[in-house]
């Protein structure tokens, strides 16, 4: 497995393995530039039983043609779902992603990126208000793990 170019650990969690940031700049200020040792990101959370999804990717700033370059990397990677549904999504932009999503037969997931009082007016579940997310996302999601899971122990 090679070196993803694009992964860089985020904060004190890297420290311990667990968070991991797209290195595109957009988030650069105070993090480590180097990547995750032996590039074996995506491969240790399918050993634990995770499902990698990639967050926002909207957010990266990233042209088209690098974050198609970005998605078919971590695809090859394990990479096995991509959030298509987001608080600051225009529609346009979750078309991209769902036509992304497609594109690589990667599961869609969405959620409102709420991480308490740093976001103001930012809700749990709901976004800025508008946010929904479908519920069937989620039994798919459920679905790959609990297929992975089986897949393991034959």
């Amino acid at each position: 497995m090679k070196t993803n170019s694009f992964l860089r650990p985020c904060n004190n969690l890297s420290k311990k393995g667990y968070a991991f940031e797209i290195n595109t700049g957009a988030m650069a200020k105070g993090y480590r530039t180097d990547p995750y040792p032996d590039g074996r990101l995506l491969e240790l959370i399918l050993q634990a039983g995770g499902i990698p999804i990639l967050a926002h990717p909207i957010l990266y700033g990233m042209g088209d043609a690098s974050l198609e370059q970005l998605i078919a990397e971590l695809k090859a990677e394990g990479l096995r779902g991509i959030e298509a549904i987001y608080s600051t999504y225009s529609p346009a932009d979750e078309r991209q992603i769902r036509s992304l999503a497609e594109k690589f037969d990667l599961l869609l997931s969405g959620g409102s990126d709420f991480h308490g009082s740093n976001k103001p007016g930012l809700d749990l579940g709901t976004g800025y208000g508008k946010l929904f997310v479908p519920e069937d996302l989620l039994y798919k999601i459920k679905s790959e793990r609990t297929s992975a899971a089986a897949a393991n122990y034959n």
